[in-house]
């Protein structure tokens, strides 16, 4: 029971910032913050992975995939609502916002599936 409650430490992380993002993002729409995407892809799979919650490859590499489709669905709910009119990195004429949010966070979802393989690659730890 408790590494199934543990398991779902990494879903209710990565809702948590995805809906603080939305909120940032709702209330100040010229506003760009380049990092939420990467935080809300990566966040599951390094909670996950630093409470030691039993991660398999498969498990690390399925959890970091669900973190990025919740950063996705994010960005195209918020591009949808029209909140991200931000300033960019780069300026393309009109999609750069969503290249650059699709890329940090593929960018986060990358980074926190290596940190978590490397923490599940180590012998269990007692609970």
């Amino acid at each position: 029971m408790l590494r199934e409650l543990r398991s779902l430490a990494g879903l209710f992380i990565t809702l948590v910032f995805a809906v603080v993002w939305a909120n940032l993002a709702s209330d100040s729409p010229d506003s760009t913050f380049h990092v939420a995407p990467m935080i809300v892809a990566g966040s599951g799979v390094v909670v996950n992975g630093s409470i030691g919650a039993g991660l398999t490859q498969h498990r690390v590499i399925t959890t970091a995939l669900g973190g990025l489709v919740a950063a996705l669905a994010t960005i195209t709910i918020l591009n949808a609502k029209n909140d991200l009119q931000g300033p960019t990195l780069w300026d393309d004429g009109g999609t750069s916002l969503l290249i650059e949010h699709t890329l940090f966070a593929g960018l986060g979802a990358v980074v926190g599936a290596i940190y978590a393989l490397q923490i599940a690659s180590r012998p269990p730890r007692d609970v």
